[in-house]
């Protein structure tokens, strides 16, 4: 996601145009700042199917917005144990003819109310045929059914239970993305925990943020996790990047042990 490689990607989509895109969410939005900024436009996709990361209502109306496509949330494990598709009603379905799903709870029991963490086994991996696979992503499904499909409907994809904020007193906070998801001029954004007192916050932003935003967003975070953090906002062009090229939502720089 260099500078000259989201260049050299823009001019290969106008050679070759496309009709799907397929990467990181977070990725898209640092690759159109980028060309953008460079003055470069592209023809738009048929389809853009993002996977590795929750999409949030804002990321996606972004991206359908600059891309003029529909965004596509798809999730899978390299392991091919697990996979949730979003069908083109909008909605995301467990792909239940391709593994046999479970909700569990934290006591490891089916889950009655439909949340939990989830566990599959394949029905097509034979080359590694992992049984009860713990994904240690926890999803909620939908207490509703639609008639088109036979498979059941997923609300809710929250992602990794390790990736989470530890605050002063020992408590962890997982997926705090909802002082952002719902922040007015927010595109999307980004938690780094350096101190066990302070969290340093990266937003990327459009064109209505002010700066009296930060103020809503601070009152979020406390209303959901008290006044015993600071925060610090930086606006930012791209959001720091794990090694493999995955942008994640909470970043730990203090020892969590």
């Amino acid at each position: 996601m260099t500078k000259s490689n989201c260049i050299a990607v823009a001019k290969l989509i106008q050679k070759f145009k496309p009709h799907f895109f397929v990467g990181y969410a977070r990725s898209f939005i640092d690759f159109i700042n980028i060309i953008e900024t460079e003055g470069i436009s592209i023809p738009s996709p048929k389809g853009l199917f993002c996977f590795g990361e929750s999409v949030s209502p804002q990321i996606r109306k972004y991206l359908e917005t600059k891309l003029h496509t529909h965004l596509f949330d798809f999730y899978s494990h390299a392991e091919n144990t697990v996979m949730i598709c979003q069908h083109d009603d909008h909605y995301q379905y467990l792909t239940e003819d391709f593994f046999f799903p479970e909700i569990l709870d934290e006591e490891g029991n089916i889950d009655a109310n439909c949340y939990g963490e989830l566990v599959g086994t394949s029905f097509y991996n034979y080359s590694m045929p992992l049984i009860r696979y713990k994904t240690r992503d926890y999803v909620t499904l939908a207490n509703r059914k639609l008639s088109k499909y036979s498979f059941r409907m997923v609300d809710r994809i929250e992602g990794r239970m390790d990736d989470f904020l530890i605050l002063p007193d020992g408590r962890k906070i997982y997926f705090a993305e909802g002082a952002l998801g719902y922040a007015k001029g927010v595109i999307t954004g980004q938690y780094i925990q350096d101190r066990i007192d302070h969290i340093i916050i990266n937003l990327i932003v459009d064109s209505d943020f002010e700066e009296a935003y930060f103020k809503d967003i601070e009152k979020g975070l406390k209303k959901r996790i008290g006044d015993c953090m600071t925060f610090s906002f930086n606006i930012v062009s791209e959001l720091e990047k794990k090694s493999s090229g995955k942008i994640p939502f909470i970043i730990q720089k203090i020892n969590t042990r």
